[in-house]
């Protein structure tokens, strides 16, 4: 029995020691609470000057930054100004000009157009000139090809447009065109009977006619049209390819030069050796 209430009086002193512990009593609780309330206070004062000064500070840098901006939208751009390099050459010297254009004559419909006949002699034949209020125009009819005619008078003849003319003009114009046209063949014809056949009689003319390498050989219906190319040179008919040697007329397959007051009919495309 005496060992029971011993081991009550244990169990008693142990169960006021843990209370004694655990439970505080009024005085300490008391004195807990007023050591939190004096550190928040003291924390918050200690706080607020750091945080006005960290706004402060962000205002300034935010004032700041507002007026670079406005600088800048508000400045001029800069601008570097480089000299170009350049260089100044003297003008070129392109020698004297020459007129290309050709002068087409203007045919009135309402004039007479009379065709003189052809000489029997080697002159040219004149035909009535044109006449109008506003031009006056010659047709002539060579006798010797292209020697004493313009031969771009003659082009433009050749590739006039007959459309804006009356049918009864140009009726007439177109006449005298194919007068013209045949009175060159027929000269070209009595040419080619005179001329000399240059393979029949090349010891005659070795060398004594210059050398000529007929290249290219260009035959038309309308003789301004026809040309051939020597030793690399285009020619015409009634042009000199030298000095002592003319070309006076184009045939379909040969060609005719004068040398020393002889004709001599050249084959096409022959390479004459001299």
């Amino acid at each position: 029995m005496s060992q029971v209430m011993k081991a009550l009086q244990r169990s008693e002193l142990s169960h006021q020691q843990y209370t004694g512990h655990v439970m505080p009593t009024p005085h300490s609780a008391q004195a807990s609470a007023q050591s939190a309330g004096f550190r928040w206070y003291h924390a918050l004062w200690l706080t607020l000057p750091g945080l006005a000064t960290a706004a402060v500070i962000g205002y300034q840098g935010f004032q700041r930054q507002q007026l670079a901006i406005a600088e800048q939208a508000t400045a001029s751009p800069a601008v570097n100004q480089v000299a170009a390099p350049f260089e100044q050459l003297d003008y070129p010297n392109f020698g004297p000009l020459i007129r290309t254009d050709v002068d087409v004559p203007v045919f009135n419909e309402f004039a007479e157009v009379s065709v003189a006949e052809p000489e029997e002699e080697p002159v040219a034949a004149s035909a009535q000139p044109v006449r109008s209020a506003a031009t006056v125009v010659t047709a002539t009819s060579p006798s010797k090809p292209q020697t004493q005619v313009d031969k771009q008078s003659q082009m433009a003849l050749s590739e006039l447009d007959l459309s804006q003319l009356s049918p009864e003009m140009a009726a007439r114009v177109e006449s005298i065109l194919k007068a013209d046209d045949s009175e060159q063949r027929n000269q070209t014809d009595s040419q080619a009977s005179q001329a000399v056949p240059l393979l029949q009689h090349s010891d005659e003319f070795s060398g004594a006619l210059p050398a000529m390498n007929f290249q290219t050989h260009v035959y038309a219906s309308n003789a301004v049209k026809r040309w051939i190319k020597v030793n690399g040179v285009e020619y015409h008919e009634g042009d000199n390819i030298f000095d002592n040697v003319q070309l006076v007329a184009i045939k379909p397959q040969s060609t005719i030069v004068r040398f020393r007051n002889k004709q001599i009919e050249i084959p096409a495309l022959y390479d004459w050796r001299g």
